[in-house]
Order: structure tokens, then sequence, then C-alpha cells
């Protein structure tokens, strides 16, 4: 195969005669050694066997996996289709994905749109995702990180993988930062494994089958300002600690945060609302320090369960002050608000906070607001 080409083919049990090659009209880069026709990376493409020019990237496809090892490259624009149909079992997270493996490999995919297709890192490989990635359909999880890999990810799209969004396992880490996990069967992003490490910031989570945020025994996770909406638990631990600093967990059936297993969940300027259960435990070895949390809008009667620790505020007024952008009692962002022809209103006194609604308004006026508006209007 040459050498700036890659092979992608999908096989679905026996694997059949291979089919005539396959020519996109328009392509003016000739043939390759074995002959096929050639077609560049921005054409849309999901025939059963073809070959794909990347740019000089080389990929050798193993068990419906595609390995770079040993290269940096960026792969700039243009979109990937690979297609595993629903009978066609897989694995794990590596299956019809793209794995960066080794030291020293390193790939960058800017502005790329995915079609069935992973990204994954192992055995030390990088890769890295920015400009607006966009990811449909992955045939396990969008994104995987195992044995010391590295995924990062800027701003982008990951929508409806059929096991999780993102994961990492095995000592594998993860940074997402602006993501937005959409509809993932299972999870939204998963932290399975011991010495997996998890981070997230200004992300949003929404639609998740089971959990959005799962982080397994012996991995660690830190949220900041992270939006969990929908799935039965929003952010669980099942023996990992995780730290959550600001955001959003709401619309959950079960529980907005929830550890068990020995869990450790420390939470700061959280608001949780619209759950059935607001913060739960399930045995005396896991515990949820709450601090400045607010839970309220609880669908069922248990705004707080268990090994629950809330932890007054001492020093309301040194709190940093409230974000423009974001109900102050909810967290609902300004740009949601908007999609639905509603804006956010400030307090028409201290003219500090900003309220989705009226019930919203109620609530965190009698939470204390109260005291801290007439204060500020005496001045």
């Amino acid at each position: 195969m040459s050498t700036a080409l890659a092979r992608f083919q999908i096989h679905e049990g026996v694997s059949p005669a291979p089919p005539p090659p396959q020519y996109v009209p328009g392509s003016n880069l000739g043939r390759s050694a074995k002959g096929h026709k050639r077609m560049t990376k921005s054409q849309l493409y999901s025939a059963r066997s073809c070959v794909i020019d990347m740019d000089g990237l080389v990929m050798e496809l193993t068990e419906r996996v595609f390995v770079v090892a040993g290269v940096e490259k960026t792969l700039r624009g243009g979109t990937l289709v690979c297609n595993v149909p629903d009978n066609v079992e897989v694995t794990d997270w590596r299956s019809g994905a793209i794995v960066v493996s080794g030291q020293g490999a390193v790939l960058t995919l800017a502005g790329m749109r995915l079609r069935g297709v992973g990204v994954g890192a192992e055995d030390g490989g990088v890769a890295r995702l920015s400009e607006g990635c966009e990811s449909d359909d992955a045939p396990m999880a969008a994104l995987g990180a195992r044995a010391v890999g590295h995924v990062q990810m800027e701003t982008g799209v990951l929508r409806g993988a059929r096991v999780s969004g993102a994961e990492c396992s095995t000592a594998g880490t993860m940074s997402l930062r602006g993501v937005k996990v959409v509809d993932a069967r299972e999870c939204g992003v998963l932290c399975s494994a011991p010495g997996s490490r998890l981070s997230m910031h200004g992300c949003s989570v929404v639609g998740s089958g089971y959990a959005g945020v799962l982080v397994g025994e012996g991995a660690t996770a830190t949220l900041t300002e992270v939006d969990v909406r929908g799935g039965e638990l929003g952010i669980c631990t099942l023996g990992g600690r995780v730290d959550v600093q600001g955001g959003v967990v709401s619309g959950c059936a079960k529980a907005g945060v929830h550890a068990q297993g020995g869990g450790q969940v420390s939470a700061t300027a959280v608001s949780v609302h619209h759950c059935f259960c607001g913060l739960v435990t399930k045995d005396s070895a896991s515990k949820i320090t709450a601090t400045r949390v607010n839970v309220h809008a609880i669908d069922g009667d248990e705004y707080y369960t268990g090994n629950v620790v809330v932890v007054p505020d001492a020093s309301p007024t040194a709190a940093a002050p409230p974000s423009p952008d974001r109900c102050t009692h909810c967290g609902a962002w300004a740009a949601d608000l908007a999609r639905e022809d509603r804006k956010l209103r400030k307090c028409s006194r201290c003219q500090r906070v900003r309220y989705c609604g009226r019930e919203c308004q109620r609530a965190h006026w009698r939470a204390g607001h109260k005291a801290e508006c007439q204060a500020r209007g005496e001045r």
C-alpha cells in the first residue's frame, strides 16, 4: 500500500469479495500503486472497501481498528465516514476507530466531521481535536483513551455514540473543554478504571441513556462548570473520586449526584434541580460533601440521602459575582433560554443577580437573597 494512502475497510462476518475499485468524480490524484483511484479527505464516502488519501497519513487496518503509530500529523477539514452496521458485534471502543498508538504518535484533527468513526489514543499516543470537530454515531465511544494514552478536545460535538460519548480507562487521560455530548446510548462520559483521569471544563452532557458522567473505582474526575441534563443519573461515582466546581445537574430520573462503592464527591457551587432525588449515597463508605450546593425543585422526597455532608457557606459575600450569562438560581444559560424565546432578567432592586423566571426568583429569595438584596439596597 502506498504510504500516501489509508485503507478503509469494514468486514461483516466472513469477508466478501472486494468490490471493484471505486472512483469519485473530480478526483485528480491519479492511481495508487495498487491501481485504486484516490479521493481527497474532504469528500464524503462510505463504500464497503475503498482507499482514501489522508495527506500522507498511514493507517493500518486490524479488525476494524485503524492504528496510527510513530508519526505527528494534522488533518484539517473534510469528512471521514465508516459504516459499522448495528448487527456487527464490536468489542470495545477501539472497534471502528482511529487509534493513535505509541510514544511520539500525535494526531491532530481540526474542523473534521466523523461519521461512524471513533478517535482514541493508547500506549502513550496523543489525539487532539479542535476547531469544532463533530462526531456522529460512533460504533462504541466517540473518544477513547487507554494505557497512558491522552485525548484532548476543545469545542465540538459528540452525538449519538452507541455506548459512550467519551471514555478513558486503564490509566488513560482525557481533557474536554467546551464540548457538547449529546444522546449517548449509555454514558455521556465514562472514566472507568484505576489510574484514569478526566478533566471537563465548560462542557454539556445531554440525553444520556444511563449516566451523564460516570466515574469508576480508582478513577478521578474534575468537572468545572459542567451542565448535565437528563439520563437516570447525572454525576455518578462507583468507587472513584469526583471534584465538581460550579455547573448544573437537572432532569435526572433517579438522582442528580450519586455515590456508591466507596465513591467520594466534593461539590461546590452546583445547582441540582428537577431530579427525582438530589444528592444520594448508597453505602457508608461513600460520601458527598456539598458546599453552596443549591438543591431545589426535586420531584421525589429525598433532597439529601445517606452520607451527605452539607457545609454551610460561612462567607457568602466572598463568593464570586454571579455570571451575567446564567440564571443565578438554577444555572440556566442565556443562550439556551434564547432558543425558547426567553431571556434572563435582573433583580429590579439590587441589579446584581439574574433569573430565568419567577419560580427561580422566588426560590432564590427564600434561600437567602432577601437579606443580601435588602442589605445592598440600604447602601
